[in-house]
């Protein structure tokens, strides 16, 4: 797979809810309505046929397949079938590339073997909320479950996702920096959604705004001292273009436009966001057009 693939701009993604199930019980998960269902392998296949069919319309050049869960290798041999049929098919120039967002927990043996195997063509982002006791904290204990050099050397360029829940804000530079002392070329740090930050999850009442203040102020002057240190996207941002007005600043998100989010029930969404949302309804949402 050509190096290039990784830094297309103009894409189409595709992110597919293989599995609502989690091994994991991290206290700021947005997935409050869990099941057991997978999704069918035919439903699989008719979304990546569907995304490169219009990849294709739109003269895209670029596919990126996200594996989403839950926890993604919970389905692991559905990962591999779906790979295995994706891999043997033809593309025409459409180039691809898989990708799945993990805990890590259970990316030993077999897994881990077939993700090396495969590193080429595809890519496992790990998520890990800083040092050991934020992950512990916010993440059932799972720090010393993860093979954290693997992933680093593995993907060296993927760089790991941290999430600060209201628990763990006091000790977010703490965070940061460690994963930027663990070795991870690009960190990527952004708040949980749709908890209150007035408390933690013990009821404590948290002054977040100005704990953020203060950690931020603790980043900036680490980021001072090294500059070689590529900051975090929240500091990192292109304020010139931001001040420069709407015009000049590329849409980020990729909901309702680039990306479609394929459930194991069969819908079709701007994302994985809206699934959660879609669970509560009467009917099924509509697909995007």
């Amino acid at each position: 797979m050509d190096k290039d693939c990784f830094i297309a701009i103009e894409k189409k993604t595709i992110s597919i809810t293989l599995t609502e199930a989690c091994n994991l019980n991290c206290i700021y998960c947005y997935e409050r309505i869990k099941t057991n269902r997978r999704m069918p392998v035919s439903v699989a296949k008719e979304a990546i046929i569907a995304t490169f069919d219009r990849a294709k319309q739109e003269k895209t050049h670029f596919v990126e397949i996200l594996f989403h869960g839950g926890e993604p290798f919970i389905a692991f041999e559905l990962i591999k079938e779906i790979c295995e049929w994706l891999w043997a098919q033809e593309w025409g120039n459409t180039k691809y590339m898989c990708n799945a967002t993990t805990n890590g927990t259970l990316v030993h043996g077999k897994i881990k073997e077939w993700l090396f195997n495969n590193q080429h063509r595809f890519v496992a982002g790990l998520s890990l909320d800083g040092t050991s006791w934020m992950q512990n904290r916010s993440r059932s204990n799972s720090y010393n479950n993860i093979e954290i050099e693997f992933f680093k050397n593995t993907w060296p360029d993927q760089g790991v996702k941290m999430t600060p829940s209201p628990g763990t804000m006091m000790s977010l530079a703490d965070g940061v920096i460690h994963l930027h002392k663990t070795g991870f070329r690009n960190t990527n740090c952004s708040f949980a959604n749709g908890i209150n930050w007035e408390q933690d999850e013990f009821g404590t009442p948290l002054n977040f705004r100005r704990v953020l203040y203060e950690q931020l102020q603790d980043l900036a002057s680490y980021y001072l001292a090294n500059p070689d240190v590529k900051p975090i996207e929240m500091i990192h941002m292109d304020f010139v273009a931001l001040a420069a007005g709407k015009g000049s600043v590329t849409k980020r998100c990729g909901a309702g436009t680039i990306m479609r989010c394929w459930t194991p029930d069969g819908q079709c969404l701007p994302c994985h966001l809206f699934y959660e949302a879609s669970k509560i309804r009467i009917s099924p949402m509509k697909s995007p057009t």
